[in-house]
């Protein structure tokens, strides 16, 4: 029984090739805790396998510690040495893994600092201009035949496995041969179509011309709110000055070219504004819609209103604006198109994040709504957003039943078909005039300006008292 079990414990693989004399000290060792204790014990054995669990050290180092954990994890399968054999397993096979993980990772490391040693060399034997640059299509850059980085829209970055004191070498003797690339994709959108390109949210939650997810430009705050600023991304510095202004130029066609699609009738509203044709009247009205985006509440300017020519009112109707009971807007301005570059404009004005935005179409919406994005189109009634035209549309039925003499203010199929709930009904009919008695609505009258916080003296109606002194 005694020799089986140390021709058994001889039988242990030398996995760190130390040397007969070395590798039978272990054996001695391991036979002794057996025949003794019947096991190895247990805070030697944990101890040994922890001083291993280190993944430090150059490759030397971890090899050493790999073939030395494999002893022990030879002696966690024999079920007759320990008495927690599968325990130790395990936990002898998590450490193989990561002491294998670091190996690879250093010899990785090795190969790519030769390669880049190697590369390094040749640009300061031949010079940066004497090695080839070339681009894959996936925008893989590489220098004679090793890459280095990759190119992606038109910032390049270097391989980050490279190590940090050649970085500069590489960046080097990649950018001055990536020019003409460089140049070729800028000349390239030049001549695109307006498709290629798109509004988008950068990172920060700004606004950004942006080519297949790469920022080009961003939104700033301009002379107004239909022109705003333009500002190249920092990539963009690496064109020659001539591609880089022309690109630019191309991108503010293709902003203004987006505003005048979906903005029109507020450009005609701005343009009406600064028209000395225009009445005085019909210039402070639409002053203040353009400076707003095209909506604002009828009692912010109810003198201004009321102090309207037939005339003028004519004029404001060609222009598309609806003088509402609730609301002074613009119909065309509520489609989602607009709403959308409304709100980015707004948002870029205001130097605030783009909004989210309600679902195209809906009627209503419910108090969970950005309070930002849905004032571009609906009105709030408590808990409830109603669009700006359903709401015009009741009130101005309202208006015409109590003018005809009309028991029932109240489109029922209407409200009903919007499903707008009870409470934002009344709440709407108390804005229109009317108080519930019962059953039945009553009149009681409009409110006067000065009882909606929202009502204050705006620039335009300013100007407009000294035009109508002139």
């Amino acid at each position: 029984m005694q020799a089986r079990r140390l021709w058994a414990v001889c039988g242990l693989p030398d996995f760190r090739k130390v040397g007969p004399m070395h590798h039978a000290r272990m054996v001695r060792r391991l036979f002794s805790y057996i025949e003794e204790g019947g096991h190895v014990p247990h805070d030697w054995f944990a101890a040994e396998v922890a001083r291993l669990d280190n993944m430090s050290g150059d490759i030397e180092a971890l090899a050493d510690r790999l073939a030395g954990i494999r002893s022990w994890a030879y002696i966690a399968h024999r079920a007759d040495w320990l008495k927690e054999p599968a325990k130790w397993a395990e936990r002898t096979r998590e450490v193989e893994g990561r002491l294998s993980d670091a190996l690879h990772e250093r010899l990785t490391q090795r190969f790519v600092d030769r390669r880049t040693a190697v590369l390094v060399r040749d640009i300061g034997a031949r010079g940066a201009d004497a090695l080839p640059v070339t681009v894959a299509a996936d925008g893989e850059v590489s220098v004679g035949p090793e890459p280095i980085g990759h190119l992606t829209g038109f910032e390049f970055r270097v391989d980050p496995s490279t190590r940090l004191a050649d970085k500069r070498l590489l960046l080097a003797a990649a950018e001055r041969r990536l020019g003409d690339e460089l140049d070729r994709r800028a000349r390239s959108l030049v001549e695109a179509k307006d498709e290629v390109f798109e509004l988008a949210v950068d990172e920060n939650g700004g606004l950004a011309v942006t080519w297949e997810g790469h920022v080009l430009a961003r939104l700033a705050p301009g002379r107004s709110l239909l022109e705003p600023a333009l500002r190249t991304a920092r990539a963009l510095d690496r064109l020659s000055a001539p591609t880089r202004a022309a690109l630019r130029e191309r991108l503010e066609r293709w902003l203004e070219a987006q505003i005048d699609q979906h903005l029109r009738p507020l450009q005609k509203l701005a343009a009406a504004a600064t028209d000395p044709a225009s009445a005085p009247g019909v210039r402070a009205l639409t002053a203040m819609l353009a400076d707003a985006g095209g909506l604002f509440p009828r009692k912010t300017a109810l003198s201004a209103i009321a102090h309207l020519e037939q005339a003028d009112r004519q004029a404001l109707h060609r222009l598309g604006v609806r003088l509402g009971p609730l609301d002074v807007f613009l119909p065309l301005l509520l489609k989602p198109g607009a709403q959308h570059w409304r709100g980015a404009l707004l948002a870029v004005k205001q130097g605030q994040p783009m909004p989210a935005l309600p679902p195209p179409g809906a009627a209503t919406l419910s108090a969970e709504a950005d309070p930002r994005g849905a004032a571009l189109a609906y009105r709030r009634l408590g808990s409830t957003w109603i669009r700006i035209d359903l709401a015009d549309r009741l009130a101005s039925h309202a208006r015409k039943v109590r003018s005809t003499g009309g028991e029932d203010p109240v489109d029922q199929e209407l409200a009903t078909s919007i499903g707008l709930n009870e409470d934002a009904l009344s709440r709407l009919m108390n804005e229109i005039g009317f108080t519930r008695a019962g059953e039945a609505w009553r009149w009681r009258g409009s409110r006067g300006a000065r009882s909606d916080p929202r009502a204050r003296p705006s620039h335009a109606f300013a100007e407009l008292a000294k035009l109508k002194k002139k």
